[in-house]
């Protein structure tokens, strides 16, 4: 057991023996109470300590197969020191929360715990503070207790979070969040022998109503827990060295807001990222797309007609040159596709020029994208004959520019037309 937690432990043997349990409070004030037992029942509970070594005590009734997780926000206070535990009916300390106080943008790490009961029985949540600072010790408990779970659990601390290695391969898990109270632990390896530039992590999230959000973490503390977090956001590639980080997979979405009959269900993806070098595009599809082989001044190229969306799909491959000169697959690669519109770009009207979007590579540094881009200009004009040399019809067009960029270098490049209407001689 924690050292710190054996005095706690003895007063605690102390209430037992003497029937004096005491529930600091009593029920805390209730922010959603569901009395079937197979519905989210949600307690959240605002409240303060003053000294050290003393702790408040809440009630939980767990039924079988209940998962209880609890949610403690921390006195915002580098001195304070505030824990989160789980004791049976006995008093008997089940799980604890206990991560070194470490400030980061003016904010402590939440502690988190979860539990699945095998069997119906009383539990107690308690918080305790081990060390108070300047401020009040004010605090703010959010407690569940729900059928739901899914296979990762139980992964509520960083200490039970699930790990993995990063290899060649994207590393998917699936989960939900099934209260205000869950939170996800996640570790991964960066082994030292590592051949990617970047990592990327991707958070997508099923519900409406109900936001996620995904956080990254370093564990700082020499001996146990104290979680700095280094990023946070959905979507984004980072540059991580061969070491042991942490994810966290977390809603947003308030004890009061948060929708119970839609229940977030995310999948997290984590992928090796090789930064490319080079792009080949593969093809180009679009309306009544051909090839135009002869009369336009600009060569041979792609050709679509216009309509409505204007759209183009453009499948490529992404390239490392590797140290030998070998071209390898840039596999999971973020890059971006730019189409330039030369006629309204000739207008100086780069606001109906200009389209861009991101793309991400598959494991074999292939995509394939359609781009919707704005309705042409008909700025450029060919004069198109027959194999005799007779004018038939005159075609007016646009010119589109297509480069693939990474970051704000070109890598890759074509172009196509989009005819905009054909004018027929002799009718």
């Amino acid at each position: 057991m924690n050292k710190k937690f054996r005095c706690l432990r003895k007063e605690l043997g102390l209430l037992l023996i003497g029937c004096m349990v005491i529930i600091c409070s009593l029920i805390p004030s209730k922010v959603a109470v569901h009395a079937e037992e197979s519905d989210l029942r949600l307690f959240e509970k605002s409240d303060s300590l003053s000294k050290a070594n003393s702790y408040h005590m809440y009630s939980a009734l767990l039924y079988t197969g209940d998962y209880l997780q609890a949610k403690l926000v921390c006195p915002q206070d580098k001195d304070a020191d505030f824990d989160l535990l789980l004791c049976d009916e006995k008093m008997n300390i089940v799980k604890t929360s206990s991560y070194g106080t470490y400030m980061h943008n003016n904010k402590t790490e939440d502690e988190n715990l979860g539990y699945k009961s095998d069997k119906k029985q009383q539990m107690y949540i308690l918080v305790y503070c081990s060390s108070i600072g300047q401020n009040t010790g004010k605090y703010t408990l959010t407690y569940s207790m729900t059928k739901n779970g899914d296979e990762n659990e139980i992964n509520d601390n960083a200490s039970e979070a699930k790990s993995f290695e990063l290899g060649t391969e994207t590393i998917v898990k699936n989960g939900t969040i099934d209260s205000p109270a869950d939170v996800d632990w996640y570790k991964i390896v960066v082994p030292k022998n590592y051949s990617y530039d970047m990592v990327g992590l991707e958070l997508s999230n099923t519900s409406k109503d109900n936001q996620l959000e995904l956080q990254l973490y370093q564990n700082i503390a020499n001996n146990g827990y104290a979680m700095y977090q280094v990023g946070r956001g959905n979507r984004g590639d980072v540059e991580l060295p061969a070491g042991e980080y942490y994810l966290k997979v977390v809603t947003t979405t308030s004890a009061q807001n948060f929708n119970r009959h839609d229940i977030p269900s995310y999948k997290l993806q984590i992928l090796p990222v090789i930064r490319p070098d080079k792009v080949n595009i593969i093809e180009l599809n679009g309306y009544h797309g051909t090839v135009v082989k002869k009369d336009y001044d600009e060569g041979v190229h792609y050709r679509i007609d216009e309509t409505k969306p204007n759209a183009i799909t453009i499948t490529g491959q992404a390239l490392r040159v590797n140290d030998k000169g070998e071209e390898v697959p840039a596999s999971n690669a973020v890059i971006t596709i730019r189409l330039q519109d030369r006629e309204w770009k000739n207008l100086n009207r780069e606001d109906m020029a200009d389209t861009k979007v991101r793309v991400r590579t598959d494991g074999n540094g292939r995509f394939v994208r359609t781009v919707q881009f704005n309705s042409t200009v008909g700025g450029a004009s060919a004069q198109v004959h027959d194999d005799f040399g007779q004018l038939v019809s005159i075609h007016i067009y646009d010119y589109i520019y297509i480069d693939i960029l990474n970051n704000n270098s070109v890598i890759g490049k074509d172009s196509f037309y989009v005819l905009k209407r054909s004018e027929y001689q002799g009718l």
